[in-house]
């Protein structure tokens, strides 16, 4: 395992990217609230279901596009798109997020700030039904572009 890019002897740095290549990038993420055993889909009509899931959505790009305001060592992206799909499976809400960008560095905090934000906004929502809910699996599920190409999670917890 190489070096940590944000720790340079010892002291938290950002990471100087000026001489890097512009490439695409690409990261998806994933995040997951579990209702406590509410399944919303029995519980909510279809519009209640579709409000909740587009104030999850909208709440994830909004995150997304703040990334370098509320992580410190982040750079500022111009992000070129950024989509979320919602998706409710018994209790469960599942959530994906992916940012895209061409820049000189990956999309991926951009990506899973979106994915958390957006399980917050459906804890808030759903938490005067729901006491009992949390929130689980935020993380990298892949990303591609750069030097290091295509990278995708393999790990059983990000399969939801």
């Amino acid at each position: 395992m190489g070096d940590f890019t944000h720790l340079a002897k010892g002291k938290a740095v950002m990471v100087d990217v000026s001489l890097k290549p512009q490439t695409a990038r690409v990261a998806k993420s994933a995040a997951c609230v579990d209702t406590g055993g509410v399944d919303l889909q029995k519980t909510l009509s279809k519009e209640a279901q579709r409000e909740l899931a587009t104030t999850i959505r909208i709440s994830a790009i909004c995150a997304a596009k703040k990334t370098s305001e509320l992580i410190p060592l982040c750079h500022p992206l111009a992000l070129e798109n950024v989509e979320c799909f919602v998706q409710f499976k018994n209790h469960l809400i599942v959530i994906e997020c992916t940012a895209k960008t061409s820049g000189k560095t990956g999309v991926e905090m951009e990506a899973m700030l979106g994915a958390a934000i957006a399980a917050l906004t459906a804890y808030d929502m759903i938490k005067s039904k729901c006491p009992g809910a949390t929130i689980r699996h935020i993380g990298l599920k892949s990303k591609e572009g750069g030097k290091s190409g295509v990278w995708k999670n393999t790990t059983k917890v990000m399969s939801l």
